[in-house]
Order: C-alpha cells, then structure tokens, then sequence
C-alpha cells in the first residue's frame, strides 16, 4: 500500500506527503533530538512533492492526527508556499528540517521570518547564503522559542557569521547551532566564540563547526574556539 497521498492535478505535480513511521533515524541526530520523547514518525511528515496551503489542507497526512515536524528532501520548495504552510499549522509544527531544496535567499529569508514559532529549523544545502544568515541572526536577536538551528552547508561566509555573533551575543534560548560545511574563516570562527563568552546567559551547548574551527560540545569549548576565548581571557 502506497504510503503517500495524491492531491488533485493542477497543473503541476500533485501534492504529495506520508507520515516517517520507520524512517526517522534518517534524519540528523539534532533534528531527532528535538522529536518529541520516543517518537517513531507517526507525527513527523514528509512532503513527498511540495504544494500550496490549499492543497496541503487536502492531504490525509497532514490532516488525520496531530504533527509535530515537517521534512522536506531532494525537492524545490517555493519559500513562500511553504511559510503559508507553517503559519497555518503553527500550533501544531514546532520542527522543521529542509535538505536539498533550492532554496536560494528569497526563499531562505521568508523560511527565517515563519520561524518564530518553531523550536527546531534545520537547513543543509540550500544556498541561503549571507543574507539568509543574517536573516536568521535577526530572527535570534529577539524573542525567539528556537532551541535548534542548522545552516549546514548554506553557503555563509564571514559576513553571515558576523551577524550571528551579533545575535549570539544576546541570545539566551538556543541551545545548538550547527554551522559545519560554510567559509565562515577564523575571523568569523573568533567572532562567534568571543561572542559566546560575552553573553553570560547564553544556552549554547552544542556549535557545530568544520573541524578545523573546532567548537563547542555539550558546553565545552573546543580548538580554535576555546583558543580565541583564551586569548580574549588573557587580554
């Protein structure tokens, strides 16, 4: 029996989604971590072929039980369709992981701007690039629920990890931030770290960063990160 479910045609790919049951140990172990306690896909959705918000409130995935996450893979989303989609489930969808979805700025941007009401946002391969990150940094810098948020693979340099500093500087409610796989450099690698160290209410226990930055890990500040903050200490 086919798992997913057919919306009408319209002109386009019919809509399709099923729920993970059974494949939720594929998604990144940050992402799995913020599922609700022994969750086994029965309210993580996978949207198969994405659609609109009236096509969504059509499919049975998305309409028969509660949901908690939304996962999209190897698909082009269009940024502005999915937000709608969000918004719309916002009380229900607290966790959302995109990989492969051609996202580019725009579409990260708007991505960003719905993510107030998400405790978990996680985007590998998207090519939000800068400014998408900055986006982001913004959404962090005010009063925000995100515990998680992965920009893994997106393209950011230093100017992107600039602005997160900035905003790691204030923010005192995300946990795990995963920047692995951007050009970040040392000189935004410093800024992050010195960053953290300024923001004596910082919830940060997890940065993810490429292993030459080195990073933090459940709260312990590791390479180049704890060199910097060494450094920053001495002076």
């Amino acid at each position: 029996e086919n798992s997913a479910f057919p919306m009408i045609q319209t002109g386009k790919r019919p809509m399709q989604c099923h729920k993970m049951v059974g494949e939720v140990n594929s998604l990144p172990p940050a992402v799995l971590a913020s599922l609700p306690p022994g969750e086994t896909g029965s309210s993580v959705v996978k949207i198969d072929t994405p659609g609109s918000l009236s096509e969504a409130t059509t499919q049975e995935a998305l309409q028969r039980g509660r949901f908690s996450a939304l996962v999209v893979q190897n698909n082009k989303v269009d940024g502005a369709e999915l937000a709608e989609i969000i918004q719309f489930y916002k009380d229900q969808v607290k966790t959302l992981y995109l990989q492969n979805c051609s996202l580019g700025i725009a579409s990260g941007q708007r991505i960003a701007k719905v993510s107030i009401t998400l405790t978990c946002v996680f985007l590998e391969g998207n090519q939000i690039l800068d400014a998408g990150a900055k986006t982001f940094a913004a959404i962090l810098s005010g009063d925000t629920p995100l515990k998680t948020l992965g920009l893994r693979c997106e393209g950011i340099g230093p100017d992107g990890a600039r602005a997160m500093a900035a905003a790691l500087q204030v923010n005192t409610g995300l946990s795990y931030l995963d920047l692995h796989g951007n050009a970040l450099s040392e000189a935004g690698c410093r800024e992050l770290a010195l960053a953290l160290k300024r923001n004596p209410g910082s919830a940060m226990r997890n940065l993810v960063l490429d292993e030459s930055l080195g990073g933090v890990c459940n709260g312990e500040s590791l390479g180049l990160v704890r060199a910097f903050q060494l450094q920053a200490a001495i002076l």
